[in-house]
Protein backbone atom coordinates (compact mmCIF):
# COMPACT_ATOMS: atom_id res chain seq x y z
CA UNK A 1 0.00 0.00 0.00
CA UNK A 2 1.43 3.05 -1.00
CA UNK A 3 1.01 5.51 1.97
CA UNK A 4 2.26 9.08 1.44
CA UNK A 5 4.47 10.42 4.50
CA UNK A 6 2.86 13.85 5.50
CA UNK A 7 5.22 17.05 6.36
CA UNK A 8 5.34 19.17 9.25
CA UNK A 9 5.60 18.91 12.90
CA UNK A 10 1.86 17.89 13.78
CA UNK A 11 2.56 14.02 11.66
CA UNK A 12 1.82 10.62 13.51
CA UNK A 13 1.66 6.87 12.24
CA UNK A 14 -0.39 3.83 13.48
CA UNK A 15 1.20 0.02 13.13
CA UNK A 16 -1.83 -1.89 11.83
CA UNK A 17 -2.13 -5.34 10.02
CA UNK A 18 1.24 -5.01 9.10
CA UNK A 19 0.44 -1.21 7.47
CA UNK A 20 2.10 1.79 8.56
CA UNK A 21 -0.77 4.28 8.39
CA UNK A 22 0.78 8.09 8.56
CA UNK A 23 -1.30 10.81 9.43
CA UNK A 24 -1.10 14.76 9.73
CA UNK A 25 -2.94 16.30 12.55
CA UNK A 26 -4.37 20.15 12.40
CA UNK A 27 -5.35 21.24 15.84
CA UNK A 28 -8.68 23.34 15.62
CA UNK A 29 -11.77 24.69 17.83
CA UNK A 30 -14.08 22.52 16.98
CA UNK A 31 -15.70 19.92 19.80
CA UNK A 32 -14.61 16.52 17.63
CA UNK A 33 -12.12 14.77 16.44
CA UNK A 34 -12.65 13.73 12.43
CA UNK A 35 -10.97 11.64 9.88
CA UNK A 36 -10.24 12.25 6.89
CA UNK A 37 -8.69 10.39 3.75
CA UNK A 38 -7.83 12.19 0.84
CA UNK A 39 -7.47 10.84 -3.13
CA UNK A 40 -3.40 11.64 -3.14
CA UNK A 41 -4.10 8.86 -0.38
CA UNK A 42 -2.65 11.19 2.67
CA UNK A 43 -4.84 11.14 5.72
CA UNK A 44 -5.65 14.31 8.01
CA UNK A 45 -6.87 14.15 11.36
CA UNK A 46 -8.90 17.33 12.71
CA UNK A 47 -8.76 17.07 16.19
CA UNK A 48 -9.58 19.72 18.99
CA UNK A 49 -6.85 21.65 20.30
CA UNK A 50 -6.65 19.57 23.74
CA UNK A 51 -7.02 16.65 21.93
CA UNK A 52 -4.19 13.83 23.21
CA UNK A 53 -1.76 12.37 21.20
CA UNK A 54 -2.51 8.73 22.99
CA UNK A 55 -6.40 9.70 21.72
CA UNK A 56 -5.63 10.50 18.32
CA UNK A 57 -3.84 7.95 18.09
CA UNK A 58 -6.80 5.35 19.64
CA UNK A 59 -9.19 7.45 16.66
CA UNK A 60 -7.29 5.98 14.05
CA UNK A 61 -6.45 2.67 15.20
CA UNK A 62 -10.57 2.27 15.41
CA UNK A 63 -10.81 3.58 12.21
CA UNK A 64 -7.80 1.86 10.13
CA UNK A 65 -9.54 -0.51 8.15
CA UNK A 66 -11.90 2.25 7.28
CA UNK A 67 -8.76 4.16 6.18
CA UNK A 68 -6.98 1.63 4.40
CA UNK A 69 -10.53 0.73 2.30
CA UNK A 70 -10.45 4.09 1.53
CA UNK A 71 -6.65 4.81 0.18
CA UNK A 72 -7.75 1.27 -1.51
CA UNK A 73 -10.36 2.71 -3.44
CA UNK A 74 -8.33 6.03 -4.48
CA UNK A 75 -5.24 4.16 -5.07
CA UNK A 76 -7.16 3.03 -8.19
CA UNK A 77 -7.50 6.67 -9.99
CA UNK A 78 -3.86 7.83 -9.67
CA UNK A 79 -2.08 7.98 -12.44
CA UNK A 80 1.40 5.66 -12.81
CA UNK A 81 4.36 8.03 -11.48
CA UNK A 82 7.24 7.94 -13.72
CA UNK A 83 10.26 6.70 -12.07
CA UNK A 84 12.29 8.87 -9.65
CA UNK A 85 9.58 11.20 -9.24
CA UNK A 86 7.86 12.69 -6.36
CA UNK A 87 6.28 15.98 -4.88
CA UNK A 88 5.98 17.45 -1.58
CA UNK A 89 3.33 20.37 -0.23
CA UNK A 90 4.67 22.02 2.95
CA UNK A 91 2.47 24.99 4.33
CA UNK A 92 2.92 28.08 6.39
CA UNK A 93 0.43 28.87 9.05
CA UNK A 94 0.54 30.72 12.17
CA UNK A 95 -0.44 28.39 14.71
CA UNK A 96 -1.85 31.00 17.09
CA UNK A 97 -4.28 32.58 14.35
CA UNK A 98 -6.21 29.91 12.66
CA UNK A 99 -5.91 27.14 10.32
CA UNK A 100 -5.63 29.02 7.63
CA UNK A 101 -2.08 28.96 5.34
CA UNK A 102 -0.13 32.45 5.38
CA UNK A 103 1.60 30.17 2.21
CA UNK A 104 1.53 27.17 0.75
CA UNK A 105 4.07 25.50 -1.73
CA UNK A 106 3.38 22.46 -3.79
CA UNK A 107 6.77 21.46 -5.94
CA UNK A 108 6.82 17.87 -8.03
CA UNK A 109 9.95 16.80 -9.59
CA UNK A 110 11.63 13.84 -12.01
CA UNK A 111 14.67 12.92 -12.29
CA UNK A 112 16.58 11.33 -14.25
CA UNK A 113 19.02 8.87 -13.48
CA UNK A 114 22.18 10.85 -13.00
CA UNK A 115 19.89 12.96 -10.57
CA UNK A 116 19.60 16.11 -12.54
CA UNK A 117 15.58 17.17 -12.92
CA UNK A 118 14.04 16.52 -16.33
CA UNK A 119 10.64 17.92 -14.99
CA UNK A 120 8.89 20.16 -13.01
CA UNK A 121 5.92 21.59 -11.53
CA UNK A 122 5.68 24.37 -8.75
CA UNK A 123 2.42 25.92 -7.05
CA UNK A 124 1.92 28.35 -4.94
CA UNK A 125 -1.17 28.69 -2.19
CA UNK A 126 -2.56 31.58 -0.88
CA UNK A 127 -0.58 33.79 -2.15
CA UNK A 128 -3.01 35.48 -4.76
CA UNK A 129 -6.27 34.90 -5.46
CA UNK A 130 -6.19 31.25 -6.63
CA UNK A 131 -3.25 28.91 -6.60
CA UNK A 132 -0.66 29.91 -8.97
CA UNK A 133 1.11 27.22 -11.33
CA UNK A 134 4.60 29.13 -11.68
CA UNK A 135 6.61 28.08 -14.90
CA UNK A 136 9.44 29.89 -14.06
CA UNK A 137 9.72 28.15 -10.68
CA UNK A 138 9.95 24.98 -12.51
CA UNK A 139 11.98 26.25 -15.19
CA UNK A 140 14.53 26.82 -12.59
CA UNK A 141 15.08 23.77 -11.74
CA UNK A 142 14.85 21.64 -14.91
CA UNK A 143 18.32 20.91 -15.64
CA UNK A 144 20.06 21.08 -12.30
CA UNK A 145 21.07 18.82 -9.51
CA UNK A 146 18.63 21.47 -7.66
CA UNK A 147 22.08 23.69 -5.80
CA UNK A 148 22.10 26.41 -4.44
CA UNK A 149 21.97 28.85 -7.44
CA UNK A 150 19.23 26.80 -9.01
CA UNK A 151 17.57 26.73 -5.45
CA UNK A 152 17.93 30.85 -5.49
CA UNK A 153 16.67 31.43 -8.85
CA UNK A 154 13.74 28.87 -7.91
CA UNK A 155 12.84 30.89 -4.99
CA UNK A 156 13.30 34.56 -6.82
CA UNK A 157 10.70 33.09 -9.16
CA UNK A 158 7.83 32.07 -6.40
CA UNK A 159 8.22 35.35 -4.50
CA UNK A 160 7.88 37.40 -7.98
CA UNK A 161 4.60 35.39 -9.08
CA UNK A 162 3.08 36.15 -5.77
CA UNK A 163 0.28 38.37 -5.33
CA UNK A 164 -0.71 38.43 -1.97
CA UNK A 165 -3.08 40.61 -0.14
CA UNK A 166 -2.15 42.34 3.38
CA UNK A 167 -4.22 40.82 6.24
CA UNK A 168 -3.96 39.56 10.04
CA UNK A 169 -2.00 36.69 8.43
CA UNK A 170 0.72 38.29 7.43
CA UNK A 171 1.70 41.60 5.24
CA UNK A 172 2.34 41.32 1.45
CA UNK A 173 5.80 41.54 1.73
CA UNK A 174 6.26 38.98 4.41
CA UNK A 175 3.86 36.43 2.61
CA UNK A 176 6.22 37.29 -0.89
CA UNK A 177 9.42 36.64 1.54
CA UNK A 178 7.99 33.09 3.15
CA UNK A 179 6.93 31.89 -0.41
CA UNK A 180 10.22 32.02 -1.65
CA UNK A 181 11.80 30.40 1.56
CA UNK A 182 8.97 27.99 1.47
CA UNK A 183 9.78 26.95 -2.23
CA UNK A 184 13.12 25.91 -1.34
CA UNK A 185 12.21 24.13 1.32
CA UNK A 186 9.54 21.72 -0.58
CA UNK A 187 11.93 21.77 -3.69
CA UNK A 188 14.26 20.04 -1.40
CA UNK A 189 12.47 17.97 0.39
CA UNK A 190 10.65 16.68 -3.31
CA UNK A 191 14.50 15.61 -3.94
CA UNK A 192 14.86 13.79 -1.19
CA UNK A 193 11.99 11.68 -2.38
CA UNK A 194 12.33 11.60 -5.83
CA UNK A 195 15.89 9.65 -5.07
CA UNK A 196 14.27 7.21 -2.54
CA UNK A 197 11.63 6.45 -5.28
Amino acid sequence: MHNPVPVGPDVDSIAYGGEIIRFSINYTNRKTLAISVHPDLSVTVTAPKKARLDQIRQKVLKRAAWILKQQDYFADFLPPRPPRSADAYQRFTPRTEMDIAVVGVGVNLTLDTNGSCTAARVALGAVAPTVLLVKEAADALIGSRLEEPALDKLAQAASAACRPIDDKRGTKEYRIKVAGVLAKRTALQALERAKKS
